[in-house]
């Protein structure tokens, strides 16, 4: 009998690791190199209130290497030191990546053996295995004029993302207010078929 109680124990305490969130953060700071500190405040939250289990990822450049990977550094959540450096993080500067280099480090790292978020089953078909959290940090012009909810996000529902397990939110950097991005902006929040959060900061 005690040796069922452990097994059981044992399989219950493996699927809720199996089923713990995973928190996804992607920053690009292109446009908001200037208000850094607004950034790494904003991503502070983010990252005190997660679980710390996930990574955070800085977009670098567009694709300028030989085997056409997009250019990114990666930071582990439960890192000790990361949010001590998020200033230095935030202040570095860079360009924007297209929206297909998003998506492809997304697809990467969500799938990768550290996250598994995103897998394929035998039948070579998508599906998402554990709770996901993705953050993304942009300048609301970035956000809008790259059209990143159609060639990103959806996207990234087509992959396998189940909505009950996938939590958007957009971190828009937003200064000055204007009509076409609060139109974009709108359509995001309330396109029913992706659940998006917008926080305007």
């Amino acid at each position: 009998m005690k040796k069922l109680i452990i097994i059981l124990f044992l399989g219950f305490v493996n699927s809720l690791f199996s089923q713990e969130a995973v928190t996804f953060i992607y920053i690009d700071n292109s446009i908001t190199i200037n208000r850094a500190l607004q950034l790494s405040n904003q991503v502070r939250n983010v990252i005190v209130n997660s679980n710390r289990n996930g990574l955070l990822v800085l977009g670098q450049s567009p694709v300028e290497n030989e085997n056409e990977e997009p250019n990114y550094n990666s930071y582990k959540l439960n890192d000790e030191e990361l949010l001590s450096n998020l200033k230095s993080i935030c202040l570095r500067d860079t360009e924007s990546q297209r929206p297909e280099e998003i998506y492809s480090i997304l697809t990467k790292e969500l799938g990768g053996k550290s996250l598994g978020v995103i897998m394929v089953n035998s039948d070579n078909k998508p599906f998402h295995e554990k709770p996901l959290e993705l953050h993304l940090f942009f300048n609301v012009s970035t956000f809008v004029r790259r059209d990143l909810v159609a060639d990103v996000l959806e996207q990234l529902k087509l992959v396998g993302a189940v909505k009950s397990k996938l939590n958007i939110t957009v971190h828009l950097d937003y200064v000055n207010d204007k009509k076409q991005f609060n139109e974009y902006i709108i359509q995001a929040e309330q396109d029913s078929s992706l659940k998006i959060n917008i926080n305007r900061y």
